[in-house]
């Protein structure tokens, strides 16, 4: 779940960059993806605000999945 956050906050880093998609390396550890998240979540603040609305939409979506409202 985290690992695809990451890959499609990079995703969209990419797209406000006008570069091509990457893979997110797949570390041997998930402890890392923490910090693959807060690489790719500073890249996106110089993004342009429609680029943001989207992280922002992506991370609520992965917060209901991970914390169900009871």
């Amino acid at each position: 779940m985290l690992h695809a956050l990451v890959q499609q906050l990079a995703d969209l880093g990419a797209d406000a960059e006008a570069r091509p998609h990457q893979p997110v390396p797949r570390l041997d550890n998930d402890l890392a993806l923490p910090d693959q998240l807060r690489v790719v979540a500073a890249d996106l603040t110089a993004a342009p605000p429609p680029v943001r609305s989207r992280a922002e939409a992506a991370l609520q979506t992965a917060h209901r999945t991970l914390f169900p409202a009871r």
